[in-house]
């Protein structure tokens, strides 16, 4: 019995790209993904990264919404994406 990859990926082809915006919303745009798109979606998803050291400090600040469980600093996802995209605005 062969194996049979669930999405076949097209090396190579003229599909337009696709952003991760658009693969985040939709993941269905990934079936025939062009290979060759692979690394500017990698660029693009690191570009989004967050350090962990940054966000622990800010938490520790107080300048990032955080509360405390146990001794976990916990951080709620909405209220990070609006901080940034706060930070995002004042820096424009």
């Amino acid at each position: 019995m062969s194996y049979q990859a669930p999405h076949p990926v097209t090396v190579r082809g003229t599909l337009s790209p696709v952003t991760i915006d658009e693969l985040v919303s939709d993941p269905s745009r990934a079936k025939g993904l062009v290979l060759e798109s692979v690394p500017e979606l990698l660029t693009q998803l690191e570009s989004r990264v967050v350090p962990e050291p940054w966000v622990r400090e800010q938490a520790r600040l107080g300048s990032l919404p955080s509360f405390k469980l146990g001794h976990y600093v916990r951080l709620r996802l909405e209220e990070v994406e609006r901080y940034l995209a706060e930070r995002a605005n004042q820096a424009a």
